[in-house]
């Protein structure tokens, strides 16, 4: 890994956040389809490659893709089961974009947000939160 901290790195990694997820396939099926799309369009640009081709390379990462050019309703929301021990919970990841090609500083713009996606997660999230 790397010393630039990035979220996709933090979810693929081996020693990332995927060892707790357990709709790994499906989460990672998700977020590198959304990643090609992204960062595959980024044309001359040596960073946004070298992470596709990062993320690419961890074992695991989804082996059998689809590229797909049109987006389904279901892309628009991330189901995740997270486990670790006695924690476990259900979220769903929205993840937002902005601006047009025209706005280069809103286009680069993610905003992700996490909901818990039941009465037991949100208890089990409140509980995290109540232990800081």
């Amino acid at each position: 890994m790397t010393t630039h901290a990035n979220h996709l790195r933090m979810v693929f990694h081996p020693l990332g956040a995927r060892r707790w997820i357990v709709n790994w396939e499906q989460v990672a099926r998700q977020l590198l389809a959304r990643a090609e799309r992204e960062l595959g369009e980024s044309k001359g640009d040596e960073q946004a490659t070298a992470l596709l081709t990062e993320l690419r390379r961890y074992g695991g990462s989804p082996s059998h893709r689809v590229r797909e050019v049109a987006l389904h309703p279901a892309d628009m929301l991330l189901p995740i089961h997270v486990k670790k021990n006695d924690l476990e919970f259900r979220l769903f990841s929205a993840i937002m974009t902005l601006g047009t090609p025209q706005d280069v500083t809103l286009q680069e713009l993610r905003i992700e947000t996490f909901f818990p996606a039941d009465a037991e997660s949100e208890a089990c999230w409140a509980r995290m939160i109540d232990a800081q």
